[in-house]
């Protein structure tokens, strides 16, 4: 029997299960509408039926909110998970307190949590737990506390607005890519376990540790999304672990991620002498007008290191070679390269 430690010794086989949630698919696929690099196609299909004014309302609702991050723990709060209207109710008819738990991540008990709600008295009751500057909260703004039941309601007309307008309309799309992704994931499972599933989805094997301490997990739930901003994102607490992944996350995506890896370490270690930096400035200033004779002494290098030099950016793709006499090698930057450089970054970092 496999298991796998946290504070108890869980059979991940037992409790593993692949599953379809429309509700965090409505929630995640709104949230990416604000990440519109990842799903340009859906961003474009919101924006042509709902409007732009749709988007900022959505934009400002969701920023304190970090970026909609926390709202994923409203779907946790109710077991049908195919019920959209019955949802959207139900996060309508939340008490204040009930709803300030699932916005702080279900981490602390609902009974501790201040009776008044107000931004000063969430301040205080966070940095009394020493909590405030943890990676979860860390200029987080509960500025929204002091009027707790405007955010609940612009929340519940956005999400009525989402639903009604576009996601119900399309909820049933792409289908046979669902059925594929929870067939492929069946089959890891088959072939290796809950744990080589676990491996293969989020590139670890390990588990956090159970919230609250004494509630061992009853529960690993896979959810395969189509509109989602991350490769995968990890929910716990209460017994239960909820995966969510993107299911286009497939061996293509992922090569092209390992480029992308690559290729930044590539630019990055091109950049990281000052040296080649100086030669980059010189070319940069006359596209094509400077050899490596020229980027030498106008370098006060040698020619032998100054090609060094010049083979380590063009291989890094930061510079082109233009020949005008198929003898005379000149160089100019390329500007594509530079410029797409910080997006590249970000792609890389956001698994988009």
């Amino acid at each position: 029997m496999p298991t796998i430690g946290t504070h108890h010794e869980i059979d991940l086989d037992a409790i593993t299960t692949i599953r379809r949630s429309p509700v965090l698919e409505m929630l995640e696929s709104a949230k990416s509408i604000l990440e519109p690099a990842r799903n340009p196609e859906w961003t474009d299909v919101v924006r042509e039926t709902l409007g732009s004014a749709f988007v900022s309302r959505l934009r400002e609702c969701y920023e304190p909110l970090h970026g909609g991050q926390d709202l994923a723990e409203f779907a946790f709060d109710v077991d049908d998970q195919s019920d959209l209207p019955g949802f959207i109710d139900h996060v309508e008819s939340l008490a204040p307190r009930r709803f300030l738990f699932l916005v702080l991540g279900r981490v602390f008990p609902e009974s501790e949590l201040p009776e008044e709600i107000s931004a000063a008295a969430v301040e205080a009751f966070l940095a009394a737990r020493g909590v405030r500057d943890d990676a979860q909260h860390l200029g987080a703004d509960f500025s929204w506390c002091d009027d707790l039941p405007r955010m609940q309601s612009e929340l519940v007309s956005l999400w009525r607005d989402y639903f009604n307008g576009v996601f119900r309309l399309h909820k049933d799309e792409n289908r046979a890519e669902y059925e594929k992704s929870i067939r492929e994931l069946a089959e890891i499972r088959e072939r290796g376990g809950a744990l080589e599933l676990l491996r293969a989805v989020t590139g670890h094997d390990w588990l956090p540790p159970p919230v609250p301490e004494d509630t061992p997990y009853r529960e690993l739930v896979f959810v395969p999304l189509r509109h989602f901003a991350k490769s995968h994102q990890m929910y716990f607490g209460y017994g239960n672990i909820t995966v969510l992944y993107d299911l286009r996350w497939d061996a293509t995506l992922q090569s092209q991620q390992q480029e992308r890896h690559r290729r930044i370490l590539r630019i990055a270690g091109a950049l990281g002498d000052k040296n080649r930096l100086k030669i980059l400035q010189l070319i940069a200033a006359d596209d094509f007008k400077y050899n490596g004779k020229r980027v030498a002494k106008c370098a006060a290098l040698s020619t032998s290191v100054v090609s060094r030099h010049l083979k380590q950016l063009r291989e890094a793709g930061l510079i082109e070679e233009h020949s005008p006499d198929n003898r005379n090698v000149l160089y100019r930057l390329n500007y594509d390269a530079v410029a797409s450089l910080s997006d590249e970054i970000v792609r890389y970092l956001k698994d988009l």
